[in-house]
């Protein structure tokens, strides 16, 4: 019995950690791509869009990439510093 309770707490645990990394992902994802559209101004830009494809790549195996980008622009202080310094890192999971 006390083996049983063990295991129903490491798969819940498991289930929650797992699902924290998941929703994580698909935070950062959104949230690439409303920085993004917010700092090239262009109002027509496909969020929803962009999170899909970020969220896809991601799923595919490209998340380093989505952190990478993420990480760079934490590290801008302005839309032209990211363009220039971050385009490498975001044009991957980011372009259409």
């Amino acid at each position: 019995m006390e083996d049983m309770k063990r295991i129903t707490l490491l798969l819940g645990l498991s289930t929650f950690l797992f699902s924290g990394c998941v929703l994580d992902t698909l935070v950062d994802c959104r949230n690439l791509c409303e920085r993004y559209a917010d700092c090239t101004g262009n109002r027509g830009f496909d969020i929803d869009g962009c999170t899909t494809r970020c969220e896809s790549r991601v799923e595919a195996g490209e998340e380093d990439q989505a952190d990478k980008c993420d990480a760079c622009l934490d590290n801008q202080t302005t839309c032209l510093g990211a363009g220039l310094a971050c385009s490498p890192d975001c044009a991957p999971p980011l372009a259409p």
